[in-house]
């Protein structure tokens, strides 16, 4: 990744709203996460692919909890699901309390993806340490705290 310094579009950022800024951070953090995972091989994913993937905890989480963390509709989480259900990433189980729900968890190949993404994400992470040095990217996340700090009544709940 190009140093923040050689951004092409650096001096013309400063009308940008500070959330799009942070918006267009996570698409080039994600579109960098999918470049590495291309180099080992992981060709088959795509933006909303990682987006639902990102959300499932370990326990399995239900579609409907799942599209509302995601952001996208129930039915946007079905087609994905499916898709990657037969591409091996995940797994479609009743929910062992609820008879009319499903649970999706990830199967031992979208658990091995998880433990590698992961290892990517803290280098990906860590290439934002070393092109901030160490104090500005501590400060950095301390104002990224902060604000999100300013937010925290905030919830999925209550968004549209």
């Amino acid at each position: 990744m190009a140093p923040l310094s050689h951004c092409s579009d650096a001096k013309n950022l400063a009308g940008t709203p500070t959330a799009r800024l942070v918006l267009n951070l996570i698409r080039a953090f994600e579109k960098e996460l999918l470049r590495r995972l291309e180099r080992i091989g992981v060709r088959d994913l795509t933006f909303a692919d990682i987006n639902l993937l990102r959300q499932i905890p370990d326990s399995g989480i239900r579609s409907s909890q799942l599209a509302q963390v995601s952001r996208v509709s129930k039915q946007a989480v079905a087609k994905t699901v499916a898709s990657l259900e037969e591409r091996g990433y995940v797994d479609v189980k009743n929910h062992p309390t609820d008879a009319r729900a499903r649970l999706v968890i990830f199967s031992s190949r979208g658990r091995k993806l998880f433990q590698q993404s992961l290892g990517m994400m803290s280098a990906i992470d860590e290439s934002y340490r070393k092109s901030l040095g160490d104090e500005r990217y501590e400060a950095l996340r301390s104002d990224l705290s902060h604000l999100l700090d300013l937010h925290a009544g905030w919830s999925l709940e209550d968004s549209p």
